[in-house]
């Protein structure tokens, strides 16, 4: 059994007790749902859209074929049509997309029309910049579009639909943000991930990629967590206030996001070492997500956040579907490229290694495969008529590279890094 399928054991054993458990209505006993924790007595009439939502969204990848309890459907439907002046669900853009993101791929037919109503509600509310701002009430505030709701609506626009062109200028809006900036610590990973699942990889900006890239080297499985903060306008005894909310998830979600979209390369080093960052979240998921059907729980914390299982389904859902064939060969050879990254020798002979064949090349195109031929015994006829036939080009392409790495700042590592976006 791999990794992946004890994940899904245990997910589903997860499921299961999440499924058995939900809350009634005490003001409505013909509706049910979920709270913010699983398994918290003291909250045990407490029922929101966040834990609700998460929950469906866990039992779709773990039940996919158990229909959704009727008290449920009537518990959400009560969310959206609850009166404006106290509808949380539609005053704040981040409920409202996480509402999409958990929803996307439900198959019962109540959900999908709800699902469905809740992207366009979304999409009507983008800025003219491409963003998203927290739907405050223009009386209170003029919109403005912020990073990290943008990146929670395009994260859940193209669960729902992959072709969404909203989404595509969200993913935009983060982009320009990041490519603009002279520092990138205001764009979250969350973003990072939202903009490269829904920019095409031909649109990608090279400040994105190296972010990106930058976070998975960063990146652990462990018990972190990331919050996005937003703010919404609410009535209390006749008066409007201004009020702060929250979104708690484990902090691997992103990364491994940034995977499924970095693994839509043509380029096999950027392919090879993402692969290698798909196995690390995936070993370490594994390490984190409980057996025996217990859910995840922060070392610490008394009971276990509803949202946090589903993002862990999320998350298992990414990794799965960026699975490759290729993936045993990477985790055979993962210890010598491990030793490699972290290797100062192959750090510093690499590019002088580089750099003499270069300057070998460039005096004498043939030198580099009589080189390979004393140093094997390997004589290959084909590259060595490659070289004699293409004398000129060869010895223009080592010249240009001998000409552009010192001009550039940074070690002809970071040079070759950057150009070839390892």
């Amino acid at each position: 059994m791999s990794d992946l399928d004890t994940i899904k054991d245990r997910l589903k054993l997860i499921g299961a007790e999440v499924q058995k458990n939900p809350r009634i209505n005490p003001d409505n006993v013909d509706e049910s749902g979920w709270g913010q924790f699983v398994n918290a007595p003291s909250y045990n009439t407490q029922i929101g859209p966040y834990g609700t939502c998460a929950a469906l969204l866990l039992l779709s990848l773990t039940h996919p074929t158990s229909p959704p309890p009727d008290k449920v459907k009537a518990q959400l439907n009560a969310f959206w049509t609850e009166p404006e002046a106290t509808n949380k669900l539609l005053s704040q853009t981040v409920r409202l997309a996480f509402l999409v993101l958990s929803l996307a791929k439900s198959t019962d037919a109540f959900l999908q029309d709800l699902c469905g109503k809740a992207a366009d509600q979304l999409k009507s509310r983008q800025l003219a910049d491409g963003g998203w701002g927290d739907a405050l009430l223009k009386e209170s505030i003029d919109p403005l579009s912020k990073i990290d709701v943008t990146a929670w609506v395009v994260l859940a626009l193209m669960r729902h639909k992959p072709d969404c062109n909203a989404a595509q200028k969200g993913a935009e809006f983060i982009q320009f943000q990041l490519t603009e900036e002279e520092s990138t610590n205001n764009v979250p990973a969350i973003a990072v991930a939202a903009a490269l699942i829904a920019i095409h990889r031909k649109a990608r900006s090279k400040k994105l990629l190296r972010q990106a890239i930058a976070i998975l080297r960063s990146s652990t499985v462990n018990f972190e967590e990331q919050i996005s903060f937003f703010d919404y306008a609410e009535t209390e005894n006749g008066k409007l206030r201004m009020s702060r909310d929250y979104l708690c998830f484990p902090a691997f979600f992103a990364a491994s996001h940034i995977v499924a979209g970095l693994r839509e390369t043509w380029n096999p080093l950027t392919y090879v070492r993402t692969g290698l960052h798909r196995l690390k979240f995936v070993e370490g998921l594994l390490k984190v997500v409980p057996t025996g059907g217990m859910p995840y729980r922060l070392p610490g914390a008394p009971f276990a956040a509803t949202v946090d299982q589903g993002i862990i389904a999320l998350t298992y859902e990414a990794l799965e579907h960026t699975a490759s064939p290729f993936d045993p060969v990477l985790r055979f050879f993962r210890p010598v490229f491990s030793w490699l990254a972290g290797s100062w020798l192959f750090r510093f002979f690499a590019p002088l290694l580089l750099a003499v064949a270069a300057i070998a090349t460039a005096t004498d195109p043939l030198a580099v495969p009589r080189m390979w031929h004393e140093i094997t015994g390997i004589d290959s006829p084909l590259t060595t008529a490659f070289f004699t036939d293409n004398e000129m080009s060869v010895q223009v392409a080592a010249a240009l590279f001998l000409a552009l790495v010192p001009s550039l700042p940074g070690s002809m590592w970071v040079f070759i890094r950057e150009k070839f976006r390892l």
